[in-house]
C-alpha cells in the first residue's frame, strides 16, 4: 500500500485543480499527519477505539460541549442570557400574550393604546389646552373626560338664558279622592342640558301625599325617585346635567298618592302657545289624550353647545380630592325634600312658638319701657295726657292755614261770588253744541192719541180733506206733487230714455278696430240693448267676442245677424248669439270655402246687434 508521500501529481489535473496545487495539498497532509519521510504512519489512534459507531467522526466530536471550544467568540447563555450593545428581536403583534421578547416598537404600539385603559387627571387651564383620550379634567363646575385627542373647550357653552319650561302661569286647585297621574311633555327647537326636574308640592299634600316622579327623554327614562315632601312649593330634583338636542322630546311625570282626597295644579290653553325653546308642548292626566292644558311638573332647561370630544362626569360643587367619603349621614334621611338643608334645621327657620321648649311665662320689661300703671291709669289704652287734649294746650299753632294744592279757591272756581260754581252756573243754560257726548240720533216716542184727526193736538196728515200745513191729496192717480209743491201730470208713458254709451271688455283676440260701445234705452217699461261700432278679431280666434255685464242681458237666449270683412277684403255675414249670461259669440254663416276659427283676421260690424232684454 503506497503512503501519501509517494503520491505525485502530474499536469493531468482533474476538475481544472493544477498538478502543483495537489502537490501542495499532499506536502500539507504530510506535515498534518505527521507521515515523515515517506513509510506508514506510526498513530496510535485506532478506529475500533476512536469511532466506535463507525461514523466517521471521532467518538467526542459527535456532541462537542460549548465550553470545550477554544478560541470560540463571547456568545451569550441560553439560560439568562445578558446582552450587550443593540440586540434585536421580531416585534410581536399588538395584543400578543404569550412569553414573546416584548421589542420597544411593540412597548411605544402599546403605550399608545393605553388610553383605551387608563384616566388621567390634567387640571384645566383655560383655552387653549390640548388634551389627550381619557383625560378627565374640570372648567367651572363641570367634571368632563375626553372620549379623544382634542383641542375643544370641556365645560359645555351656554347660548341663552335657563327657563322653567312650564312658563309663568295662574293654575286653579282641583281634587279627587283617587291617586292621580299627570305629565308635561315638551319638544325642544333648540340643543342644551338638563339638570333640575321637579313637581308642585301642595299645601293639602306636603307632608301626608307620595310623590314618585320621573324624567324621560324620547320616551327613555333617566331618573326617577320617590319622596313625600314635608313642604309646599316646587320639589327640585338635581340630576347630573343632560345633554339634549334640537328636536328630542322631554318629558316629567308625577304620580301623587295619599288616602282621602288629592290636589293638583291645572291650568287650561296654557300650552295653546309652545314655550320658550319649545316647537310644542302638552299636558295629560291619568291616560287622557294629551292637549293644551299644563300640569305641576317642571322642567329646567339651559339652551347651549357641547363639544363631542367629551362626555359629563359630574357637575357641581369642588373638585373632588384623593379618598372617598365615609360620611353615615344619607341625604334621602336627613334632607328628604332636598332643599340643602337638613330637614330639623329647615324647622328652624321658621319654628313656631309652641315648639319653643323652657321659654319663660312672661318677659319683665326693661328699663326703657312705658308701663301702663304710670301712662294709662285709667286703663282707656290711650295715654292719659292725649285723652282730652286742648287746643290751647297746643303751642306754636299758626293763625291760619293755607289750603293745600287740592283745594278748590272760591276766588278761582265763584269769580262772580254768587255761590254757585262760575262752570256749573253756565249749565243753567247751555248751549247745544257745548254739550258733549250727546247721540247722534234720538228714538222718537210714540205718537199720542190727541195728536189723531178731531184731538186735542191734531198732527195735519195729508189726506184728501187736510188743509193747512200740508196740500189737499187731489184725489187724480195720474198727477204727483212736484217739487214746486203744486201737483203736475207725468210725462207720457212713451217717452224714450235712450242710454248711455259704454264701452266693452273684450276676450282673447277680439279687439276695437272703431268706437265700438252698447247702451241700455228703455222705453217705457220696454227695454233693448243697442250697440254701434266695428270690431276686429285675429287669425283662429274663438268665437266669444266679449260679454256684456249685468242690466245689458237677455231673459232668453237672443241672435241676429252682423255683417263684416276679413284681411282679404272679402265681405261676410255672421251671426252673433247672445246668452243670458251675457256672452256674446260671433259664428261666420256665408263665405264660400270658409271655415271657423279662420285662418286670416278681419273685422265685424257691431250696428246690427241689437236685441230686446
Amino acid at each position: 500500500m503506497s503512503t501519501i508521500t509517494d503520491i505525485t501529481f502530474t499536469d493531468a489535473a482533474v476538475g481544472g485543480i493544477t498538478a502543483k496545487k495537489l502537490n501542495k495539498l499532499r506536502d500539507d497532509l504530510e506535515v498534518a499527519i505527521g507521515s515523515g519521510g515517506g513509510g506508514t504512519g506510526t498513530g496510535d489512534m485506532t478506529k475500533a477505539v476512536y469511532d466506535t459507531d463507525n461514523n466517521g467522526k471521532v467518538d467526542t466530536c459527535d456532541s462537542l460541549a460549548w465550553g470545550k471550544i477554544t478560541g470560540a467568540p463571547a456568545f451569550a447563555p441560553l439560560a439568562s442570557p445578558t446582552f450587550t450593545g443593540d440586540p434585536k428581536a421580531p416585534t410581536p403583534a399588538l395584543g400578543d400574550n404569550d412569553t414573546s421578547v416584548a421589542t420597544t416598537a411593540y412597548v411605544t404600539t402599546a403605550i399608545a393604546d393605553l388610553a383605551d385603559v387608563y384616566v388621567r387627571w390634567v387640571p384645566y387651564t383655560g383655552p387653549p389646552q390640548s388634551f389627550l383620550n381619557q383625560d378627565m379634567t374640570r372648567d367651572g363646575d363641570w367634571t368632563m373626560v375626553a372620549n379623544k385627542n382634542t383641542s375643544d373647550r370641556p365645560a359645555p357653552s351656554a347660548s341663552g338664558t335657563e327657563e322653567d319650561l312650564l312658563p309663568s302661569w295662574i293654575p286653579a286647585t282641583q281634587s279627587a279622592p283617587p291617586a292621580y297621574t299627570i305629565y308635561n311633555e315638551w319638544t325642544i327647537n333648540t340643543a342644551g342640558w338638563i339638570d333640575q326636574y321637579g313637581v308642585d308640592v301642595l299645601t293639602q299634600n306636603a307632608g301626608k301625599a307620595t310623590h314618585t316622579i320621573s324624567l324621560a327623554v324620547n320616551g327613555v327614562t333617566k331618573d326617577s325617585l320617590t319622596v313625600t315632601p314635608n313642604n309646599a312649593g316646587i320639589f327640585w330634583q338635581n340630576i347630573t346635567p343632560l345633554m339634549v338636542l334640537s328636536g328630542n322630546v322631554l318629558r316629567v311625570t308625577a304620580q301623587i298618592s295619599q288616602s282621602g282626597n288629592n290636589y293638583w295644579y291645572q291650568q287650561t290653553g296654557l300650552f295653546a302657545t309652545a314655550p320658550t325653546y319649545c316647537s310644542s308642548a302638552v299636558g295629560a292626566k291619568d291616560g287622557a289624550t294629551a292637549g293644551t292644558t299644563a300640569y305641576g311638573a317642571h322642567l329646567l332647561f339651559q339652551p347651549g353647545t357641547k363639544s363631542p370630544d367629551w362626555d359629563v362626569v359630574a357637575y357641581g360643587g369642588a373638585a373632588a380630592g384623593g379618598g372617598g367619603s365615609n360620611g353615615d349621614m344619607l341625604k334621602s334621611v336627613y334632607d328628604t325634600n332636598a332643599d340643602n338643608i337638613v330637614d330639623h334645621a329647615a324647622l328652624a327657620d321658621s319654628a313656631p312658638w309652641t315648639g319653643i321648649t323652657g321659654k319663660p311665662t312672661t318677659f319683665p320689661p326693661d328699663s326703657t319701657a312705658m308701663l301702663k300703671s304710670v301712662y294709662d291709669t285709667n286703663a282707656n289704652n290711650v295715654v292719659d295726657t292725649c285723652d282730652s287734649l286742648a287746643w290751647g294746650k297746643l303751642t306754636g299753632v299758626p293763625a291760619t292755614f293755607p289750603p293745600d294744592s287740592t283745594a278748590m279757591l272760591k276766588a278761582t272756581y265763584d269769580t262772580n261770588g254768587d255761590g254757585i260754581s262760575d262752570h256749573a252756573a253756565l249749565a243753567d243754560a247751555v248751549p247745544w253744541t257745548g254739550i258733549t257726548g250727546k247721540p247722534a240720533t234720538f228714538t222718537p216716542s210714540a205718537h199720542a192719541s190727541t195728536h189723531l184727526d178731531n184731538g186735542t193736538d191734531p198732527i195735519p196728515v195729508a189726506t184728501a180733506s187736510r188743509t193747512g200745513s200740508l196740500r189737499a191729496l187731489n184725489g187724480t192717480a195720474t198727477t204727483f206733487l212736484d217739487g214746486t209743491g203744486n201737483w203736475s201730470t207725468p210725462a207720457p208713458s212713451g217717452t224714450v230714455n235712450p242710454g248711455t254709451w259704454t264701452n266693452l271688455t273684450y276676450s282673447t283676440g277680439w279687439t276695437q278696430n272703431t268706437t265700438a260701445q252698447y247702451r241700455v234705452e228703455t222705453n217705457g217699461s220696454f227695454q233693448s240693448v243697442i250697440c254701434q261700432g266695428i270690431i276686429n278679431y285675429a287669425s283662429g280666434v274663438a268665437a266669444l267676442a266679449f260679454t256684456l255685464p249685468a242690466g245689458a242681458r237677455p231673459g232668453v237666449t237672443r241672435g241676429c245677424a252682423l255683417a263684416g270683412f276679413d284681411s282679404t277684403g272679402d265681405v261676410q255675414l255672421f251671426q252673433a248669439v247672445i246668452a243670458t249670461s251675457g256672452a256674446v259669440n260671433i259664428y261666420p254663416m256665408v263665405r264660400q270655402n270658409f271655415s271657423w276659427p279662420s285662418a286670416t283676421s278681419g273685422s265685424v260690424y257691431l250696428d246690427s246687434l241689437s236685441f230686446a232684454l
